[in-house]
């Protein structure tokens, strides 16, 4: 029993003395981490077992992954992001998918990876919808107001929806803002088929817009983008392709009217959706495009923006989640944003060298120049290497009039066309008269004997 108690007495004396920092020999600090790491190691190696429930609860407090501050809130203007940042985010959006940033009016290439890859688009096929039923607009075919009868077909068609009901009737442009900012499915085939009368008589006109535009890697087979049924084959794209579309897109006013909408309430009764394209939400001068999503195709947008009079537009196919594919459209615009200037490169009435020769007039040769300013949006870096070419395509004869066509110049860098100017003369030109040409006949006669 006093043996019990001396131990006992021992045992309190170290940890007191351990708590008061005293100091042991090198070789009993040496002893003591190491009985420590043994006593850690065992402790990790022993199992813990714990109730089902716990483990339950556990498991539910991990499953969803906290998004962070930053990319919650985008502020106006943000500084852009450094190199680092976009090659981080184009790691995380994993090196299998594609990736486009073009500036709309050029379609300069600030950055581009897997561009050419052709894979399914997904809901990126309703720009095609939403270009032509503007286009339809435009030449007057139909109004927003047309209506447009819902077939059980359409009714039937899977989510995304907005739940419309056969036999109904509803405005094409509610439609098409159905289309634009829920991404339904429903109501595109509805706007299919009261519009080009089926489903197959609007697939063949998309496919040869496509082809029109220069979508020479890209064949669809859906009108929503939905994965193949009953044999059908995939639709197929590259971000190169969809980028080209997203340039015609962005030009129509209206499409940008339903692309650039917040949120949409469908029907009186129910309480507005929010778009599909988060960007819009976050991004301050992102006002469109369009997002979409399978299991095959991964998740996908296309999203323009515009700062300082440039508007650029990026494409990202087969990211995992939808928040990559945020992060790495914002993240393109932003590096995009960052590389381009926009430079003024000839001025309103000034005339380009040389003069071009001219026939039948009085004077031999005449400077021609451009009525309006001439803007590109160009790399900083290739300011520098600007350069000009005068396409003329038949000799000049008078009479000249301010506002005719007499020929182009093309703005170049690196053998790349960055616009294509109209050229004309800043004043008449009248033809020569009977008596100059008598006069200059003469000498000329003269001059040759």
């Amino acid at each position: 029993m006093r043996g019990l108690r001396v131990g006992l007495v021992f045992r309190i004396w170290a940890i007191v003395v351990l708590s008061a920092g005293m100091a042991f020999p090198p070789e009993a600090q040496g002893r003591a981490a190491a009985s420590a790491t043994q006593n850690r190691a065992a402790v990790k190696k022993t199992p813990v077992k714990q109730p089902s429930a716990q483990k339950a609860s556990v498991k539910k407090t991990v499953v969803k992954k906290a998004v962070p501050k930053s990319r919650q809130t985008v502020p106006a203007r943000t500084a852009p992001p450094q190199e680092e940042t976009r090659s981080e985010e184009a790691s995380v959006a994993g090196l299998s998918s594609s990736m486009i940033c073009v500036e709309e009016n050029s379609g300069l290439e600030l950055y581009a990876r897997n561009v050419d890859m052709e894979r399914p688009p997904a809901s990126l096929v309703k720009m095609l919808l939403m270009l032509l039923v503007a286009e339809g607009i435009q030449a007057e075919k139909w109004t927003l107001e047309t209506p447009v009868a819902i077939s059980r077909r359409a009714a039937e068609t899977p989510p995304s929806k907005v739940g419309v009901r056969e036999g109904e009737t509803w405005p094409l442009g509610h439609l098409m803002l159905g289309v634009a900012v829920l991404s339904a499915n429903d109501a595109a085939m509805a706007v299919a088929e009261g519009l080009w009368g089926s489903e197959d008589a609007y697939k063949q006109r998309m496919n040869a817009r496509a082809q029109e535009l220069g979508m020479t890697h890209s064949e669809f087979h859906s009108v929503h983008g939905l994965p193949p049924v009953n044999g059908d084959k995939p639709d197929r794209a590259t971000a190169r392709d969809l980028a080209l579309l997203a340039r015609t897109c962005v030009r129509h006013p209206q499409i940008m009217q339903w692309a650039g909408t917040k949120e949409f309430q469908f029907r009186p009764d129910e309480a507005p959706r929010q778009c599909t394209n988060k960007l819009l939400l976050r991004m301050t001068d992102c006002d469109g495009l369009k997002t979409g999503f399978t299991r095959a195709a991964g998740h996908c947008i296309a999203a323009t923006a515009e700062r300082d009079g440039v508007r650029l537009i990026s494409v990202v196919m087969g990211c995992e989640n939808r928040l990559v594919r945020f992060n790495a459209a914002e993240d393109l615009l932003n590096e995009g944003f960052r590389q381009v200037t926009r430079h003024c490169v000839l001025t309103a009435g000034q005339e380009v060298t040389p003069a071009a020769p001219v026939r039948n007039a009085a004077v031999d040769s005449v400077r021609l120049g451009v009525s309006e300013d001439v803007w590109v949006v160009m790399k900083k870096d290739d300011v520098a290497k600007l350069t000009y070419r005068l396409r003329q395509e038949k000799p000049l004869r008078a009479p000249l009039r301010p506002g005719d066509v007499l020929a182009h110049l093309d703005v170049v860098v690196d053998d790349n066309v960055l616009t294509r100017v109209p050229l004309g003369v800043k004043q008449d030109l009248a033809a020569a008269g009977w008596g100059w040409k008598l006069r200059h006949g003469i000498a000329a006669g003269i001059s040759a004997g």
